[in-house]
């Protein structure tokens, strides 16, 4: 009973290094401040993106390999959001300051006697 508790246990550490080393990839944190765009990197992480899924659903079943695909939209919507968020506070929190305008109006008679003409 404890070996197959610890073998889940590895198998679901496994399945979420994997999950975790796709984001970080897919989100250029792994290699982005080291490397700029490489085009076989792209190419193999599209590959890649797929194996958390695969892995899981062969260990787990359909329900385990569905709820990894779930769970990778998850941090990918939450990701997107953040970056959404930063955006819109770091280019957006200029319109929150108060700003003051100050103008020099001269009144004269003769402005008031032409609008009467």
């Amino acid at each position: 009973m404890a070996a197959e508790t610890d073998s889940l246990y590895t198998k679901i550490v496994i399945v979420a290094d994997l999950v975790i080393l796709g984001v970080v990839v897919h989100y250029g944190w792994l290699v982005g401040p080291l490397y700029r765009r490489i085009d076989w990197l792209d190419a193999i992480h599209g590959r890649f993106c797929y194996l958390p899924i695969v892995v899981a659903a062969a260990w787990f079943g359909l329900r385990g390999g569905l709820i990894v695909a779930g769970l990778i939209s998850i941090l990918i919507a939450v990701g997107f959001l953040a970056t959404l968020l930063t955006s819109i506070i770091g280019n957006g929190y200029t319109a929150f300051k108060q700003t003051y305008i100050q103008l020099d109006i001269a009144f004269s008679r003769a402005g008031a006697l032409m609008r009467m003409w």
